[in-house]
């Protein structure tokens, strides 16, 4: 029996190639792993009505994290804690194309805290608070982004850009869609 958010978030590796050709090594690959996180929790939600937040815990043992990423050793902040490093030069830091698998965990708590709300600090060190836009909503956005916005070459910076030109689009410019997905890149220092 195939694991709903394993599943989907195999299958949504090829819909980010066929949408965006997202490349697949340091934040791009990151970011890459993220948005196919993001739609397995979200084929979950659908599916269930609701989601654990946990990658892959119905094989018996749950590999990432969007609440808490750094309990799996991923980041929850841009260049925080368990960043993998992109320009290294050693096998260590090349190693899992420059941290894909790492280094996602930066977007998928954005997306945790864009959906259910939550405090984070931005890269100022100043605090910011996100209200919860649903699962619909954020998934609707995520996609929107995919689908439009991001391309090859999309790294952090981009994504934060591609998110809120989506928000914009599909809710309107600068509403209360966009701040919070503002906001929720603040959160995560993006």
């Amino acid at each position: 029996m195939a694991v709903m958010d394993i599943a989907a978030h195999e299958y949504t590796h090829g819909v980010t190639w066929y949408t965006s050709q997202l490349q697949y090594w340091k934040e791009m690959g990151a970011i890459n792993e993220s948005f196919s996180d993001i739609f397995g929790e979200s084929a979950e939600y659908y599916t269930l009505m609701s989601c654990n937040w946990l990658v892959g815990t119905e094989t018996g043992s749950s590999i990432r994290s969007f609440i808490t990423p750094n309990t799996y050793g991923q980041p929850s902040y841009y260049y925080g804690p368990y960043w993998h490093s992109v320009t290294g030069t050693t096998a260590q830091d090349s190693a899992d194309n420059f941290g894909v698998h790492t280094n996602s965990g930066v977007q998928n708590y954005m997306f945790y805290l864009l959906v259910n709300g939550g405090n984070g600090v931005n890269y100022v060190g100043n605090p910011v608070t996100v209200q919860g836009l649903g699962m619909v909503t954020a998934r609707t956005i995520a996609y929107y982004a995919l689908e439009n916005y991001v391309g090859p070459n999309t790294d952090y910076s981009d994504a934060r850009k591609a998110w809120l030109n989506a928000s914009d689009i599909l809710y309107g410019w600068c509403g209360f869609e966009h701040q919070q997905v503002a906001y929720a890149w603040d959160a995560v220092g993006v």
